[in-house]
């Protein structure tokens, strides 16, 4: 083959994975997102749920 027809061969790859990589991304996004699901039980964080309790509480007593 001549360098021609490589260099062709090699830009037609490049453009193929370019198209791709939408789609890469969202499928890696997808994953990390189900794995994070299966620690949270699909529940969603939310901030009024982390603000801490400032009386009782049951934590560690003031030294």
């Amino acid at each position: 083959m001549s360098v021609v027809e490589y260099s062709l061969l090699i830009a037609i790859v490049i453009a193929g994975l370019l198209a791709m990589q939408v789609y890469v991304k969202r499928a890696v996004s997808g994953r990390w997102k189900e794995a994070g699901d299966v620690f949270g039980f699909g529940r969603q964080t939310s901030r009024t749920l982390l603000k801490p309790q400032l009386s009782g509480g049951g934590g560690l007593p003031p030294m």
